[in-house]
């Protein structure tokens, strides 16, 4: 490709890409964070904290079950009840942890010193510690995301199940690394060093469990620099492809009424990169990452020379809803991994004459 524009255009998405490749790496890494800021609400040393640690880990786990089979099962009204249930089970859970016997409490609450208002301040720092849990299992559905979209198979009964479990074993490895750190003997760098070693391993088992990143993430870049598009346009075809060469039907050819009879085709960019230009029926457009490649045989590759981008036009026709239209609606995540049917009723026969819709094609 010997155009000029080839070298900045890669550079660019490169650029783009290592960006939000770092972007998902702190998204993946969150809960983590928030999950030591938890720890570190008691202020306790190194050896309780060690001993107190684990639990909130396979605690938080439990919780973030409870909160990915709400998005699985519940529908969206009833979701929203999730994030309740989840913040009672931190305060149930935290409280049975450091605060049910006198033990627990001469151990994990040395934060708090006296008698006076005793009660009051350790159920304050329980109850800031539920919140710091509540706020770890929320973010942690983000990284659920990731591993929903590396499993195409996540819609059946068996997918559900797979993400589910993954995501569940991802939360407690990602608490690894807050575990090393607290059970490490000696000086601060010995600490570091270990705890460096387990991000870098929890991240490794991420990207084993959500093989599909990096391709997001290429994807993503491409996108953002235009290498990508999904814009449906018209174009104007080079006389290198004589009109009997495309089919009518897959490209929505029309001929235009000039002296020199140009046709155009209704296509979109799959990809652009300097002066090449791979172009797909415009009916493919709204297609998922995961299909491209079941309908790459209908693309073709040609050059931005060979293929005008024609000047918009807008032409109208009316046409009336004959039956009623049923379809699935996906919510986006994280709000709801789920779906549900929408439908367009069509008018009573006797009022079709008066309900239209209007439909304007390019």
């Amino acid at each position: 490709m010997p155009s000029v524009t080839v070298s900045p255009a890669l550079f660019a998405w490169l650029t783009c890409g290592v960006l939000i490749l770092l972007a998902a790496l702190l998204c993946i890494i969150t809960p983590a964070i928030v999950f030591t800021g938890m720890i570190s609400l008691f202020g306790l040393p190194a050896k309780d904290a060690a001993r107190l640690t684990p639990r909130l880990a396979f605690l938080m786990a439990g919780g973030f079950g409870v909160m990915i089979l709400g998005a699985y099962k519940l529908n969206s009204d009833d979701f929203a009840w999730s994030f309740l249930v989840v913040w009672l089970l931190g305060i149930l859970g935290i409280s049975l942890l450091v605060a049910t016997t006198k033990l627990q409490r001469s151990s994990y609450l040395k934060k708090i010193e006296g008698k006076s208002w005793y009660k009051v301040r350790a159920a304050w720092m329980i109850l800031g510690a539920s919140i710091i849990y509540l706020l770890t299992v929320a973010v942690g559905i983000y990284p659920t995301t990731f591993i929903s979209w590396s499993h195409p198979d996540a819609s059946t009964q068996s997918g559900e199940l797979l993400v589910m479990g993954i995501s569940i074993a991802w939360m407690v490895l990602l608490c690894i690394p807050t575990i090393t750190f607290y059970n490490t003997e000696g000086d601060l760098t010995k600490k570091v060093l270990n705890t460096f070693k387990a991000v870098c391993f929890a991240v490794f088992a991420f990207l084993v469990m959500s093989p599909s990143l990096f391709g997001l993430v290429a994807y993503s870049a491409a996108s953002a620099v235009k290498l990508r598009n999904s814009q449906v346009s018209e174009y104007i075809v080079s006389k290198k492809y004589p009109k009997a060469t495309l089919d009518n039907e897959l490209w929505k050819v029309r001929e235009l009424k000039d002296e020199e009879k140009t046709v155009t085709i209704q296509a979109f960019p799959l990809f652009k990169f300097g002066e090449t230009l791979l172009l797909c029926p415009a009916k493919y457009a709204q297609l998922d990452r995961d299909h491209i490649a079941e309908v790459s045989k209908y693309c073709f590759a040609t050059s931005s020379s060979e293929m005008t981008l024609a000047a918009p036009t807008q032409s109208g026709r009316t046409f009336y809803l004959k039956e009623t239209y049923c379809g699935r609606v996906f919510t986006n995540p994280p709000l709801k991994l789920s779906q549900k049917q929408q439908c367009i009723y069509a008018p009573p026969k006797e009022q079709s004459n008066g309900l239209i819709i209007s439909a304007r094609m390019r």
